[in-house]
């Protein structure tokens, strides 16, 4: 997520920093299927197309409806949208956003992709946006699950690239949505790629920084009591 710092040159400022970063993550991803030669791109006699459920080169509209979770009754409905490249079958790539944000952050990203011959998925994660349902911070029960049953729909459409039954799948996200496609690519063995961005290994850790300098009251400096990582966990939502 970046902050828009208001009218500056151009090129400059952290508007331009998340074209950048944004840009990085783009070229990460293509540079790592095309280097697995996912798409196939000089490869048709290899890959017979197939129908598409959807006209190509469009933006389809969806809203998935999945398990609440474990144990819990209901359902979450995920807002999401299917960037169909004009060539298919395709490779597929799900972009995840960042806390906070919402499928309506990815657009530039999934347009680009999309152009560069990908089937792309954006969704805004459960508690976000349009989507449903309680943030469980990443739960593997719960938005990443949510994540491996995406990678279900995917391979059951026909723009999809498959082999044998298996897609053509790489996961692409940022802080948030970065420690989402790490998660997803350890429990899902569908996955191909990860590309993950600013993201954290413990979130309490991240939640609960360590090493800034004491606190400055009255010209003495004290230190900060931090909470502690138990503390954190004992605050979070159940």
């Amino acid at each position: 997520m970046t902050a828009d710092g208001g009218a500056r040159a151009r090129g400059r400022g952290p508007r331009a920093a998340g074209r950048r970063g944004a840009g990085a993550l783009i070229r990460g991803v293509a540079a790592l299927l095309l280097g697995a030669g996912a798409l196939p791109f000089g490869a048709g006699a290899l890959f017979a197309a197939t129908p598409a459920a959807a006209a190509p080169g469009t933006v389809e509209e969806l809203t998935v409806a999945l398990p609440a979770g474990p144990g819990e009754d209901g359902e979450v409905q995920l807002d999401a949208s299917l960037y169909l490249p004009v060539d298919v079958p395709a490779p597929a790539v799900v972009l995840a956003h960042g806390f906070g944000g919402s499928k309506a952050g990815l657009t530039e990203q999934a347009e680009e992709l999309r152009a560069l011959g990908y089937v792309v998925l954006t969704y805004s994660a459960r508690g976000f946006g349009a989507s449903t349902g309680e943030v469980s911070l990443d739960s593997l029960d719960h938005e990443v699950a949510d994540a491996r049953a995406l990678v279900d729909l995917l391979a059951g459409r026909d723009e999809v690239l498959t082999s044998d039954g298996d897609p053509h799948v790489g996961v692409v996200g940022g802080s948030y949505g970065g420690a989402l496609a790490l998660m997803l690519g350890a429990t899902d063995p569908r996955i191909d790629t990860v590309v993950a961005a600013a993201t954290w290994n413990d979130l309490a850790g991240a939640l609960v920084p360590n090493a800034l300098p004491p606190r400055v009251s009255r010209g003495r400096r004290r230190p900060r009591r931090w909470p502690t990582p138990s503390r954190v966990s004992s605050s979070r939502p159940g």
